[in-house]
């Protein structure tokens, strides 16, 4: 798995209309993927499981994620977050 494919597929199960021929790079916006705050607050949740973080203890320091590069540098810093717990 590469460093990005967890973010890649969790946006392709939220994403219903994203199929292989509509594409995105980091720099695409959530929301001209037809993510809505709810959606992106479910993927959070979803890295957050996945990286066995408690989110109560990374919420004062999240920031909104607004790009599809947010949701790579938020999972990249999850990462390490458990390793040092």
């Amino acid at each position: 798995m590469n460093e990005n494919e967890f973010i890649d597929q969790i946006i392709k199960t939220h994403v219903e209309k994203l199929s292989d021929s509509i594409t995105y790079d980091k720099d695409t916006f959530l929301h001209e993927l037809g993510l809505d705050s709810i959606t992106v607050v479910s993927l959070i949740v979803e890295i957050a499981e996945k990286n066995d973080i408690d989110i109560e203890s990374i919420y004062s320091s999240l920031i909104v994620p607004e790009k599809v590069s947010d949701l790579y540098a938020l999972e990249k810093t999850m990462k390490e977050t458990a390793k040092i717990n």
